[in-house]
């Protein structure tokens, strides 16, 4: 049980000797000494006593606890608005009432950093999982024995909270409506709530149901059927729209995120409730199909495409537009007169865009005056949690608290210390605000899609070229680290990874004297021996490489042997006429940039999709192949990734799994573990093996 002899804690003359056989617990502090006496009242007295002993306690020891058994939780109406209510959590001795949370505030604070909340029970000593925890809630030396299980659900509570000091003056603790809603739903050893507004039970009937309070029907002169879970996306946007919330609609890449939309916004305007502009905010490519979409399904919207050197002139008849399509360099540069302009919604495409909080676009977009707000993206998370916390920055700021306390409190623990329970507790809690439909729960509007990856043993002067070039990289770069640190390191560290990347590619690719003498390279041997036999089969082709000089030297190639190509890279001006003109058949190989086709393409007449290089990003990568494997695809879809045998193009696939981990791990379940620390760098840096 921990005691020790008085006689190996204190010196033997000091010990009155009828007492040098008793037993103490050893600690420096008194205070200490009343944490282990309190516990073992509350756990070790039943133990003994089931033993046959006899425990009894002086009446001068000084020290009580209390086993209550009527516990109770109240949720108040808040004064800070109708989004934000006080909740209280106690125990209930005869007529008294004892708030828990200022004492409970006072023990987390008094637990060593980083506690896991999964270990208070101490491993079940104590009849399996049945110990108990003493709280001191008084001056006086009285503590209340709370069951591990009841203290973790209100510590988890409280671990979700945001603030170095969450409870208010009066004990109260401050939720937003939506998780103050969903804590009503808590039953059984999980319930904390008995007391609260109707008001609010109700609303968390409707959070469950997602669905508006009257069916919502799409309107009649929307031109487009919407297919049963497109259906379902609009009857949700609309629930958001009723219940004054914003929401992230983050649908795979091609299910219609675009059509659900318009239909929501029409949906709008038929009702009678968008009497102000709605303003979507998409990546410069995409504005035209917006456009043209629009115009398509919804052509009773008065639609204003806010683009080009004249969309000055445009800002005064802004408010007498229904639907506003500008990019986000605009918003930038016309920061002014947007800001200005009162919105019914303002939808932001791709909403990743704004994932980094330092930028000026994000600022600006988090400032724009709508009623309602709604965020578009398949990849809410691209590389960590942070990009969250800036999309509902935008949607309803304080909903995940600050960006400092939200790292501290979610980020950190999930990213670097694996907390599953709050892993799980942050999925909970963005759970109603977040819609989210992978392929395979819509696979019968799909074909099937084929995933190969295809390894390639690098040629002797290639391997001869990737040595050299990785020893030379990595000495400059451990250097580098050795002196600045690798966090100032990062533009060297990722030069010369490019290069290796390079060399893995086409040694063509890299500017040095060594490597311009190479003139083959493996990757591309196997590329020209696939592509005109697949052109020969019928196939229509797209390939994605992050490098345009890699574009280039493929279109070298694919001259020679007489194949028609087209090719889209930043550069590009009439971006739609080229996607038209592979749709229409006119090349059988489209060669496009990682970066200029990740969003806003539609080629389902593509069937076979090539990645000539792997990039860190998999999000990135997946809505690239997502351009032919989409909604209105009628052939089973090929990817192929060309990867080099033991290069770092390798180990790029290990770290993509780190990073498709973390962002399944919040919209989809699944654990993770996201890093990037000096011991993988030298794995990415390792000799060919």
């Amino acid at each position: 049980m921990g005691l020790k002899r008085l006689v190996e804690l204190y010196p033997w003359d000091e010990i009155v000797p009828e007492f040098r056989q008793c037993y103490a617990y050893s600690a420096i502090r008194r205070g200490m000494q009343e944490v282990f006496w309190a516990d073992f009242l509350a756990n070790r007295k039943v133990e003994l006593e089931e033993l046959g002993c006899v425990v009894a306690t002086d009446p001068g020891f000084g020290l009580k606890v209390v086993e209550p058994l009527d516990y109770y939780g109240e949720i108040f109406e808040g004064d800070e608005g109708v989004d934000w209510f006080g909740f209280e959590y106690g125990v209930r001795n005869g007529e008294r009432k004892i708030n828990l949370l200022p004492c409970l505030v006072r023990y987390l604070e008094s637990k060593p950093v980083g506690i896991s909340l999964g270990t208070l029970d101490g491993g079940g000593q104590n009849g399996g999982g049945q110990k108990k925890i003493p709280i001191q809630v008084g001056d006086d030396g009285t503590y209340v024995a709370i069951p591990a299980r009841k203290l973790q659900t209100i510590l988890g509570l409280l671990s979700e909270l945001f603030d170095h000091h969450p409870v208010t003056r009066d004990g109260k603790i401050k939720l937003h409506s939506v998780r103050a809603a969903q804590l009503t739903r808590f039953s059984g050893e999980d319930s904390l709530v008995d007391e609260a507004p109707e008001a609010l039970r109700q609303r968390a009937e409707e959070l469950e149901a997602l669905r508006p309070k009257v069916p919502a029907e799409a309107p009649k002169e929307f031109l487009a059927s919407l297919r049963p879970y497109q259906q379902d996306g609009f009857e949700w946007l609309q629930f958001l729209r009723e219940q004054g919330l914003g929401g992230i609609l983050a649908d795979d890449m091609g299910l219609g995120k675009t059509v659900q939309t318009l239909c929501h916004l029409h949906c709008e305007k038929q009702n009678g409730r968008a009497d102000l502009p709605s303003l979507i905010l998409a990546p410069k490519s995409v504005v035209p199909n917006w456009e043209k979409e629009a115009k398509k399904f919804a052509p009773s919207l008065r639609v204003l495409a806010l683009q080009g050197p004249n969309r000055k002139k445009y800002y005064p008849v802004l408010k007498h537009c229904d639907l506003v399509v500008t990019s986000y360099p605009v918003l930038f540069r016309d920061a002014e007169e947007i800001l200005n302009q009162k919105f019914h919604f303002v939808v932001l495409d791709e909403a990743h865009t704004i994932k980094n909080t330092s930028s000026q676009i994000t600022k600006v977009a988090w400032k724009i005056d709508a009623r309602h707000r709604l965020c578009l993206s398949g990849t809410p998370i691209e590389n960590h949690l942070g990009e969250l916390w800036s999309l509902f920055h935008f949607l309803t700021p304080g909903f995940l608290g600050s960006e400092e306390s939200f790292n501290r409190c979610f980020r950190t623990p999930i990213e670097k210390n694996r907390d599953e329970g709050l892993r799980k507790r942050l999925a909970e809690r963005v759970a109603p605000l977040m819609l989210r439909r992978t392929k395979s729960l819509v696979a019968h509007d799909l074909p099937p899609k084929t995933e190969i990856v295809r390894s390639i043993e690098l040629s002797p002067k290639q391997v001869e070229l990737y040595e050299a070039v990785r020893a030379a990289v990595s000495r400059e770069v451990h250097e580098e680290i050795a002196r600045l640190g690798i966090e100032r390191s990062k533009l060297l560290v990722l030069d010369a990874l490019l290069k290796l990347r390079q060399v893995c590619n086409h040694p063509q690719l890299l500017k040095l004297p060594s490597a311009q003498k190479a003139k083959s390279s493996a990757k591309m041997d196997l590329f020209m021996e696939w592509v005109p036999s697949m052109v020969k089969e019928g196939r229509r082709i797209l390939v994605f490489s992050q490098f345009t000089g890699m574009l280039s030297l493929i279109e070298e190639s694919l001259r020679r042997e007489g194949i028609r190509f087209l090719t889209l890279t930043g550069q590009s001006k009439d971006r739609g006429q080229l996607c038209d003109d592979f749709q229409a058949g006119k090349a059988p190989v489209f060669l496009i940039s990682l970066r200029a086709g990740g969003t806003g393409l539609n080629l389902t007449a593509a069937d076979t999709v090539i990645h000539f290089d792997p990039w860190w990003n998999p999000a990135l990568e997946a809505q690239a192949t997502d351009r032919a494997y989409r909604i209105g695809q009628k052939n089973p879809v090929f990817v192929y990734k060309l990867i080099t045998e033991g290069t770092i193009e390798e180990k790029i696939l290990m770290l993509q799994q780190k990073k498709r981990a973390l962002f399944e791990g919040i919209l989809e379940g699944t654990p993770q573990k996201l890093s990037f620390s000096e011991e993988e760098l030298d794995d990415l840096l390792a000799p060919l093996k």
